[in-house]
């Protein structure tokens, strides 16, 4: 019993600390940009800023200068991703199509990869919940588990929009709900920051295509650390 109330503890810091990164991440360059549509959790990220902005207590000499240095370091992080990502795709070759199908090898239960990402009316929540279990254990593979992930995501969203006769936001309550009953050992806070970084990756082999996605090294962690203009 100990060590499960241990095990909880650690899995809530680490949460934490994922939660504050993501917020470091999206409050660096322009806040103006629009939130995502996944419920909340860019809206919670700003409010903790806020909040933490309006307590009025003064910074210890020398804190300010250091945040402002960290916060240099992390944009030059988020260019070096970029530059890194664009220096891969630059060697993509046609050669490297021929290996294109190997990445739709592994299977999640009663569903294939290629059927997700040809499209399917055929996925339900316990689809997603699946994928999301199999994305947070693979390895090498987890960019493409990810965007997997938000594209059935996405399309279930847009099922329950023509099915249900109901807007946008209402659908994505749905879903999301119906996906977090189904993951009773993830939090909230790690769905929904998890759910926010798989978008990134959706957004970003969307637009410069699936074909290469086992040519970028980058993980989920980099790849969310990327604004929404330097993906689109």
């Amino acid at each position: 019993y100990k060590e499960k109330v241990s095990n909880e503890i650690r899995q809530r810091r680490r949460e934490k600390k994922l939660v504050h990164s993501c917020r470091d991440q999206e409050l660096l360059l322009d806040s103006t940009v629009a939130s995502p549509n996944i419920p909340h959790e860019q809206e919670n990220i700003q409010s903790h800023s806020q909040t933490s902005n309006k307590s009025g207590e003064r910074e210890p000499e020398g804190m300010s200068s250091d945040r402002t240095q960290s916060s240099k370091i992390k944009i030059l992080y988020n260019q070096k991703v970029e530059q890194g990502i664009r220096h891969e795709l630059s060697v993509f070759t046609k050669d490297d199509n021929i290996e294109k199908h190997n990445s739709f090898d592994i299977q999640i239960p009663e569903f294939s990869l290629e059927a997700i990402l040809m499209g399917s009316n055929k996925i339900t929540a316990q689809s997603i919940a699946d994928l999301f279990d199999v994305a947070i254990k693979v390895g090498q593979k987890e960019n493409l588990y990810w965007y997997c992930f938000y594209k059935a995501y996405e399309d279930l969203v847009e099922d329950y929009k023509v099915i249900k006769n109901i807007d946008d936001q209402l659908a994505r309550t749905l879903v999301y709900n119906e996906i977090k009953l189904l993951l009773p050992d993830i939090t909230d806070g790690n769905l929904r920051l998890k759910t926010f970084r798989a978008k990134k990756i959706y957004t970003l082999f969307t637009g410069i295509g699936i074909d290469k996605i086992k040519r970028i090294t980058y993980g989920t962690y980099a790849i969310s650390c990327l604004k929404d203009f330097q993906i689109q």
